[in-house]
């Protein structure tokens, strides 16, 4: 007997999913709403920009091993740059103050190591209804660099993330091996490095991708799912044997299953294209008391992220960009007027990664027999991210067995 998985969803999660189901010999056809795959990891073509994008800023490390791992699978290493053991450039530009980090010294101008040892001990030793400010908040380093990497990492600011996730994650950076902190990023977009490279596997395996397909309904009876209804007429009859896997964003769940419990705060995640050329190529460095906090440079364009960005979101697009021009400019010691620019807001980027919430997310396996979750948002126990996406897929596709 064909064993069946239906996905819904075409994100990370859901691709991710529908490489790990096939792996397995499972019948896979997903379904996604939109004209694109990818989900927030997507790239398009602009036109006021006249070249492709990518709509967020996205960094994979050698900590990511889930990542890596798929990376390798889909044979999409030649489409990355590769940077091992990177320098990060952190740029002051309110002080104008210039340093690096590299490896696992987290010594920063007017601290000691001694700062950087007792601020790892308290984010290890904090307990799961502690906040980052509250586990290192009077550590010499929170400000300059402990801060700013909470925010990056978790999206979350410092006095709402959760301390104890926040460890986690900068000890598998830190102390995750030889490679943990090689950074790979795309030679061109992730459109290329990684979404067309996950679509080719998936559809050389043999699984069926339909975009623009919406679900309206799902028809349950006694704790299995019957059917499922797409808008246009389209329907699938799910028989004992087959199995679904919901991809779908947190704020999506509850349309097609209200008894979840899914994280209902979120934060949003402000991205800027600038239209300039640069010597600098397929590196990335760190904005410190600034709107930006991070510059990406590629293909002739500067990308910024700001996260947490809950303060930008109301505010016009011209005055975003002018505010981050001017941070570009301090950073790169440049006068130059602000060129052709593009940003993009996303409002609910991420769940916002407090204790409360983080550590009360839903698990992959429902009350439904043959119905699961995968997305960053699933008891990962990770922060909203690439590889919390591609953990969660891994951990649904588990129950197929």
């Amino acid at each position: 007997m064909t064993k069946k998985l239906y996905i819904i969803g075409g994100g990370i999660a859901g691709l991710s999913a529908a490489i790990y189901a096939l792996d397995k010999k499972y019948d896979v056809e997903l379904f996604e709403a939109a004209p694109y795959f990818g989900g927030r990891c997507r790239s398009f073509f602009d036109k006021h920009l006249g070249c492709g994008i990518d709509n967020g800023n996205h960094l994979i490390l050698g900590a990511n091993k889930n990542a890596i791992a798929l990376i390798k699978k889909i044979g999409a290493k030649d489409e990355l740059h590769i940077t091992k053991n990177p320098k990060i450039k952190f740029t002051d530009v309110k002080s104008q103050e210039i340093f690096y980090i590299k490896g696992k010294n987290l010594t920063i101008p007017n601290t000691s190591q001694f700062n950087a040892v007792k601020a790892l001990f308290s984010l290890i030793s904090s307990t799961k209804d502690e906040t980052v400010k509250q586990s290192v908040g009077k550590n010499p380093l929170y400000k300059k660099l402990l801060e700013p990497l909470c925010i990056t990492i978790l999206n979350t600011p410092a006095n709402e993330a959760s301390s104890k996730i926040f460890a986690k994650v900068l000890l598998k950076i830190l102390f995750g091996g030889r490679n943990s902190m090689t950074s790979y990023l795309p030679k061109n977009s992730w459109n290329e490095s990684l979404i067309s490279p996950m679509i080719q596997y998936i559809e050389n395996k043999g699984g069926k991708l339909h975009r623009n397909t919406s679900l309206s309904k799902i028809i349950s009876t006694d704790g299995l799912i019957e059917s499922l209804l797409f808008k246009g007429g389209q329907k699938r009859i799910i028989e004992f044997s087959d199995k679904i896997i919901l991809a779908l964003p947190p704020y999506a769940i509850n349309n097609f299953l209200p008894d979840i419990k899914i994280p209902k705060q979120h934060q949003p995640i402000v991205n800027v294209h600038f239209l300039y050329g640069s010597k600098k190529e397929n590196i990335y460095e760190a904005i410190l008391n600034g709107t930006a906090e991070w510059l990406f440079f590629k293909n002739g364009m500067i990308s910024t992220t700001t996260s947490a960005a809950s303060d930008l979101t109301s505010q016009s697009d011209e005055k975003i960009a002018t505010r981050i021009w001017n941070d570009i400019q301090k950073a790169l010691n440049i006068s130059d007027k602000i060129p052709k620019y593009r940003v993009i807001k996303e409002k609910r980027a991420t769940f916002s990664c407090s204790p409360e919430i983080a550590f009360n997310r839903p698990v992959n396996k429902t009350n439904f027999y043959n119905l699961f979750l995968a997305g960053d948002y699933t008891n990962t126990f990770l922060p909203a991210t690439i590889e919390s996406a591609i953990v969660s897929a891994k951990k649904s596709t588990q129950y197929l067995e």
